[in-house]
């Protein structure tokens, strides 16, 4: 890991050390059992792993060549660390078109697919966060602003590389001329983009679409859930806490903030204690970030390549 990405695990938990010193939150983090946090820990990784399912639907439907499950659920997992040590999750999609680019695939085209895919899970928890932040205002209205600027903001994006991306790869000569420079070469690399992009979505047939909306709502529900072991309990009020805390936590995380700290922290104070949001933290924070630094340890060792 470079010193950017050290700096963002400092700014991590040292935002959650220092709120859980001011809200006395170790007292409560301290009585939480070890199997109950194993158990969110799971839940998460569970999530995780629908989603690695949803990325190889979409991936195969693009390339025709379907990888191994696991390939993509390590992609998954390099994407997650990637997205927790870079501001507003930016390096997500970057984390996971790189696992997908050293199997022998565009780094380009990848970025694409990774956008497609991460545009339902952005859509669903935005649009989850604005319908539970109604009920809290004005303590929400950050989280009602962001979730409402989220979706507007990958909609027109989406549109816009669906638009480029038909109109450009339905007549490739027409757009660009000879590229040179740097603003020829990053043209002519949006473009390459978009077409992806629009290739990606145009490939996905009606059933693909309902399996993907599907595994995208059961992906996050799961990751949702993980956060009832660490309350204890089953009940509607439980479930409320945890899915209003934990969508909360998602919207907020769009914003340029390192791992989501301060703002993921401020989200799941709004509906958890201040003990659940710590536990909470460190189990998000270490299942997003051990099992990814896991998978770079091993290409490393093996000279670069993923295994």
């Amino acid at each position: 890991m470079g010193w950017k990405s050290v700096a963002s695990l400092i700014i991590v938990f040292t935002t959650i050390l220092l709120y859980s010193v001011l809200t006395s939150g170790y007292t409560l983090l301290a009585s939480i059992p070890l199997p109950n946090i194993i158990i969110a820990s799971a839940l998460l990784m569970a999530g995780y792993f629908l989603a690695s399912i949803r990325l190889m639907i979409i991936h195969a439907r693009y390339t025709g060549r379907r990888l191994p499950l696991l390939d993509y659920y390590k992609a998954r997992l390099t994407g997650n660390l990637a997205a927790f040590l870079t501001p507003s999750a930016v390096g997500g999609e970057l984390g996971r078109a790189g696992y997908l680019a050293l199997k022998g695939f565009s780094f380009t085209e990848m970025l694409a697919v990774s956008y497609f895919e991460v545009f339902f899970d952005v859509v669903f928890t935005s649009l989850t966060a604005l319908v539970f932040s109604f009920s809290q205002f004005p303590w929400s209205l950050p989280v009602a602003l962001t979730s409402g600027g989220s979706i507007a903001a990958w909609i027109i994006a989406s549109l816009l590389l669906i638009y480029t991306g038909r109109r450009y790869g339905n007549n490739p000569g027409s757009s660009v001329r000879q590229f040179r420079g740097f603003l020829d070469k990053f043209t002519s690399w949006a473009l390459t983009l978009s077409v992806a992009f629009w290739n990606t979505s145009s490939r996905i047939k009606f059933i693909d679409l309902l399996a993907i909306i599907a595994l995208t709502l059961l992906a996050q529900v799961l990751q949702a859930s993980s956060v009832l072991p660490l309350l204890g309990g089953l009940s509607h009020a439980y479930f409320e806490e945890a899915f209003r805390g934990y969508f909360y936590s998602q919207a907020l995380s769009s914003l340029p903030s390192p791992g989501g700290a301060i703002v993921s922290e401020y989200g799941l104070s709004l509906s958890l204690a201040p003990g659940y949001v710590v536990a909470y933290r460190l189990v998000y924070a270490l299942t997003n970030i051990v099992p990814g630094l896991i998978i770079l340890y091993k290409a490393h060792r093996v000279g670069g390549r993923v295994v």
